[in-house]
């Protein structure tokens, strides 16, 4: 879409929610993919409104576009997979299990398969991940964070996150089809390049977050080997405390068995003595 039909949008946009013709505006938002109203989507979440909010999303990225939106999805899926259970809804758990939350089976199929196991559990809040999930309220707070975090980060909505000033002098001087052409040609090849350079800022993005976990990793394994070494020197100490004990006992034993016979030896001499007597 050109500048100048961009402006027309915006303004439309503008008119509508000044008349509180919010949800035209919402879907006029939606279609266009100009400006991306994160009030709305913190309404929709905090109000559990879980499809309004992949439909809305989904005007502006799929959940397969970059692990950015993955993440997204995953989120907000999870969390309505979530309150099915502690609603002790499992018809409604099953199904969104199989209909929405499959697809990331393929991005972690050992995490697909735990919050499957989570349906024959009484109460999933003992499950070691969840042990802090709270009340609902709450729980959409968190993954309210998780969402806006999430988006902040996504290539696909950098621009789109604050309504932009509309060049309302544009609109009064529309250009001639021909101009219009021209000007759409060259905005094209402007997006072109905008969106190489996203796409290359996603994937340094992406490069330093996968080197950033990569690190990390190997210092929990380091962490892990410290931790063992220090396990099995104290196994080791122990083992050789065990064994001076051990032996500190024999050598004792070995003393009072001395003692004994010493002892017998003594009084058998003195019984010797009273007989020759």
């Amino acid at each position: 879409m050109s500048s100048i039909g961009n402006d027309c949008v915006l303004l439309i946009l503008k008119y509508l929610h000044e008349e509180n013709l919010v949800e035209t505006a919402h879907e006029l938002e939606r279609q266009s993919g100009i400006f991306f109203n994160m009030n709305y989507v913190e309404e929709l979440v905090m109000n559990g409104e879980w499809e309004e909010t992949e439909k809305y999303l989904s005007g502006f990225t799929e959940v397969e576009d970059n692990r950015f939106s993955t993440k997204m999805f995953f989120e907000i899926r999870k969390q309505k997979y979530l309150e099915a259970l502690d609603r002790n809804d499992r018809h409604k758990a099953v199904e969104i299990l199989k209909n929405d939350l499959k697809i990331f089976s393929r991005f972690d199929n050992d995490l697909y398969r735990e919050m499957a196991l989570l349906i024959t559990v009484e109460d999933f809040r003992k499950h070691r991940s969840l042990r802090k999930y709270g009340d609902t309220v709450s729980a959409r707070a968190s993954i309210l964070r998780e969402i806006k975090k999430a988006i902040g980060s996504n290539p696909v909505f950098h621009g789109k996150l604050e309504f932009p000033a509309i060049d309302t002098a544009a609109l009064r001087n529309l250009p001639s089809h021909e101009e219009e052409e021209e000007k759409e040609k060259e905005e094209e090849e402007e997006e072109k390049e905008k969106e190489e350079e996203e796409k290359k800022e996603g994937e340094e993005v992406e490069e330093e977050e996968k080197k950033k976990m990569e690190e990390e990793e190997k210092k929990m394994e380091e962490e892990e080997e410290e931790k063992r070494m220090e396990e099995e020197e104290e196994e080791e100490e122990e083992k050789k405390m065990e064994e001076e004990e051990k032996k500190e006992e024999e050598k004792k034993m070995e003393e009072e068995k001395k003692k004994e016979e010493e002892k017998k030896m003594e009084e058998e001499e003195e019984e010797e003595k009273k007989e020759e007597a």
